[in-house]
């Protein structure tokens, strides 16, 4: 490690940093501001220890000038101001594109300085995501691609936690094309969207993941979920779907819709009327990123939704935020209270897995159990049984 680089106006503060560091085995420069001067000492560093709560550029201002500069060292905020505000500082953080090392809470003793510096060691740019080149895909593309089959699904299980059983799959879209390779949703369902091309690539979506369910005996017993844009919800919605279903060996029952951004739509009496249609001819409907976006309470009040899908992003941060917990916890308590189905998704570790659990959250969904699978690794998945947590 070379140095741990200290930024804090307070130079007692500062001081306290260097002899902990000193003490912990580490080199430590100490700057009470921000300085372009010394941008390269930033650049060197193995960490930085930033204060948000600065008099003339505070450590927002700091992380700005930052994003500039490519700096790919771990940052640990450190501070004495309210937790939903380093919560916000962190977000920004991550917009920034640097990288998130920890936060140091003020007044801290030598041993939460080490476990700081210790988490921040394991943050290196190399366990970053980044984002890959945007494929340009045009109507015609997607036209022959919808045409040609070159759409095709990967099954993704979700896990009832009382029994430790597969509780059913959500189907996710992906393009094999020819001159492009594999393309995921973000390359092609906004365009997808743009070009009302939603209603044709979603029917054949649906026959054709069916069919391949089929073909493997998917049980009657498991559900398949399947995400619906919401221009996709008129009538013709409704032509054919039920026989459809039924002709592939499959119940409505086992069939959800996830419907997500409702902004996009007005809440028409046809909206109201396709989706009340849906449900009294079995099918379930699910609001999908609950909480986030436009999915609200208000929509839960107003339209027939017998789902809720706790959005990842609260499951991400609830270790780390009590915002996050308390929002999945009443999120659990009002599904109960409706008595709808809920569904965490996101699920990663052990540790939220357990706590969703423990809060009442049946149904789990994400890469601590499974990532999305092809047919012949959805069923070898199917016949083997899943003990991630445990007992039920």
């Amino acid at each position: 490690m070379s140095h741990i680089l200290i930024v804090e106006d307070v130079e007692e503060v500062g001081q306290v940093l260097c002899e902990f560091a000193q003490n912990a085995g580490y080199q430590s420069k100490f700057y009470p501001q921000f300085s372009h001067s010394e941008i390269s000492q930033y650049q060197d560093a193995a960490l930085i220890i930033l204060d948000l709560n600065m008099p003339i550029n505070d450590g927002l201002d700091v992380l700005e000038e930052l994003s500039h500069t490519g700096l790919r060292v771990p940052i640990i905020l450190c501070s004495g101001v309210s937790e939903d505000i380093i919560d916000s500082a962190i977000d920004v953080l991550h917009d920034s594109g640097l990288v998130f090392g920890g936060k140091l809470l003020k007044p801290f003793t030598y041993e939460q300085f080490v476990a700081a510096i210790s988490q921040a060691k394991h943050q290196t740019p190399t366990t970053m995501k980044t984002k890959t080149k945007a494929v340009e895909l045009t109507r015609g593309d997607l036209s022959i691609a919808i045409k040609n089959g070159w759409f095709y699904s990967v099954f993704q299980p979700q896990i009832d936690v009382k029994t430790n059983m597969l509780f059913g799959v959500e189907c996710l879209s992906r393009l094999n094309h020819p001159l492009f390779g594999e393309c995921y949703p973000d390359a092609f369902i906004k365009k997808l969207v743009e070009e009302n091309l939603m209603d044709e690539f979603s029917q054949e979506l649906l026959l054709s993941s069916l069919n391949a369910l089929a073909s493997i005996g998917f049980p009657k017993e498991k559900r398949i979920s399947f995400n619906i844009d919401p221009c996709s919800l008129h009538k013709d919605l409704l032509a054919n779907l039920e026989t459809n279903v039924s002709a592939l060996g499959f119940l409505p029952q086992q069939i959800c819709f996830e419907v997500t951004e409702l902004s996009a739509v007005t809440l028409s009496k046809e909206v109201k009327s396709l989706l009340a249609k849906l449900r009294l001819r079995g099918f379930d409907i699910s609001l999908d990123d609950f909480g986030t976006g436009f999915s609200t309470i208000h929509e839960l009040d107003i339209l027939p939704f017998n789902e809720l899908k706790i959005d990842r992003s609260f499951v991400a941060n609830m270790s780390k935020r009590k915002g996050s917990m308390a929002i999945i916890k009443h999120t659990i308590a009002l599904a109960q209270d409706m008595n709808m189905l809920v569904i965490g998704e996101g699920v990663e570790t052990k540790e939220q897995a357990r706590q969703l659990k423990e809060m009442g959250c049946q149904y789990l969904q994400g890469y601590y159990f499974s990532r999305p699978l092809d047919l012949i690794s959805l069923q070898a998945f199917m016949n083997q049984p899943i003990n991630r947590l445990g007992a039920g």
